[in-house]
């Protein structure tokens, strides 16, 4: 821990559950379980702070907070009237600044948590409230409450992962800001722009530190955003990978990937995101139909919403038997974390036409793992690619195109990617982000830092 940046010791972090535990996350359930990874390599106390429904009287805190993550049916209409009542009561908290006391647990002694590995955070106490995020971001945008927890231990930070209306008492406030493409580039999003404005601007100011999870954001916050420039701090996620998925052999992938999706390693393209437009997937496939290449595109990724360009993609993965020669397009809609690292691993390269980012996880990841990489040449992935990468004009397919067919071709091309690559993702250690954050969280303790 660096030194002056405990208030006690260890420092004591509440991170968010707004985005822990999706079962398939998205990339900021990635960075929020990343985040209290790197928090534990700083030697903090971890606290994440969930929300759910509290234990009744006959019934143990692990049991209630556990029994959140089953399989959940729709609600019966009477559900539904019940929880309008307690929204209403937690509305009326709100106002008054009465703060909701959350329940704890500082360890699991009933409940086989073994199934959840891969799902839970670092933690030293879990923390619930009888509330949802959802709940309180449907009550802010009606009445503009922001909801106020007390935990049971004092914690220096509360680190929201999203600008949620949420506080915790005595704790100062540090919001992470992934992006502001929404507003960059309104016509790629279904957010509900007013509303998302007004909860960043409320979250900035009331968080006495920023972190942008890069540069390229970072100037976009000081553009879009009435805030001083010394309170937003660049603090880059942390991109590794457990050692046992490190250690698994080249031969064990190969075939793996031979029996469970059909793949030759080193004879695959791999494309990794989330299917939405700004992703670029169209002008994608339609590059790697048109390439002198005779190797399959896999597209790992579920649909996030769909516009025209996505309609045609559907088309498109319909008709791929009919493209050329050895090509084929191979969609994977959701893989676990450890099929999609023997996913990179094995792939001749990944492409990544993004039109914005504000980090561009996939690359570094597939730069971690040994993974020739061809990107868009946007600022923001130039930033974290570096000379890493091989770069394309995202909105010109013949450019797609040749990149595509560069690193199919040029096997010492893709040898030197492959090198430069894992030297890049290496910027992006758990210790690195760890000293990024810690200056953040120097400033939001300092007495003089605002609120």
């Amino acid at each position: 821990m660096t030194d002056g940046l405990q208030s006690r010791s260890p420092l004591r972090i509440a991170v968010d559950g707004y985005h822990l535990g999706m079962v398939k996350g998205t990339g900021l359930a990635s960075y929020s379980l990343d985040l209290t990874r790197t928090l534990r390599a700083m030697g903090t106390e971890i606290h994440p702070v969930y929300g759910g429904r509290s234990a009744s009287s006959s019934e143990s805190p692990e049991i209630a907070f556990f029994d959140t993550f089953r399989p959940r049916p729709g609600r019966r209409p009477w559900i539904k009237g019940i929880g309008l009542a307690r929204m209403l009561a937690h509305v009326a908290a709100s106002v008054v600044g009465k703060a909701t006391h959350a329940q704890c647990i500082d360890r699991v002694t009933a409940v086989d948590i073994r199934p959840l590995k891969n799902l839970l955070p670092e933690w030293d106490a879990i923390h619930f409230v009888p509330w949802s995020y959802q709940e309180a971001l449907r009550m802010n945008r009606l009445f503009g409450c922001v909801y106020q927890v007390a935990l049971r231990k004092p914690v220096d930070i509360f680190h929201s992962t999203f600008p949620v209306p949420v506080t915790v008492k005595g704790a100062a406030a540090v919001t992470t800001i992934a992006d502001l493409i929404p507003f960059r580039m309104p016509f790629v999003t279904l957010d509900h722009k007013p509303v998302l404005l007004r909860l960043i601007k409320q979250a900035a100011a009331r968080s006495r530190a920023i972190c942008a999870i890069s540069e390229a954001t970072r100037k976009d916050v000081l553009s879009f955003l009435p805030i001083a420039p010394e309170k937003v701090f660049v603090t880059y996620p942390a991109v590794e990978f457990p050692q046992e998925l490190l250690d698994v052999p080249e031969g064990e992938i190969a075939r793996f990937l031979k029996l469970m999706y059909r793949l030759d390693a080193g004879r695959y393209l791999l494309f990794v995101s989330a299917l939405e437009p700004r992703k670029n997937l169209p002008r994608l496939l339609d590059a790697y139909l048109g390439a002198d290449v005779n190797i399959p595109l896999v597209v790992v990724g579920k649909e996030q919403w769909r516009d025209e360009g996505l309609k045609r993609v559907e088309a498109i993965f319909a008709e791929s038997g009919q493209a050329g020669a050895g090509q084929s397009i191979i969609r994977i809609p959701y893989t676990p974390r450890s099929h999609l690292v023997h996913l990179y691993r094995g792939a001749r390269a990944l492409v990544f036409p993004s039109l914005a980012e504000g980090f561009g996880l996939p690359p570094v990841e597939a730069m971690a793992l040994g993974c020739p990489t061809v990107v868009s040449r946007i600022p923001c992935l130039e930033e974290v690619c570096g000379d890493a990468a091989d770069y394309f004009d995202p909105y010109d397919v013949r450019s797609i195109r040749e990149a595509i067919t560069a690193v199919v071709h040029d096997d010492g091309r893709a040898e030197e990617l492959r090198e430069k690559g894992r030297k890049n993702a290496a910027r992006f250690t758990h210790e690195k982000s760890g000293e990024q954050l810690a200056a953040a969280y120097r400033f939001a303790l300092r007495p003089d830092s605002q609120q």
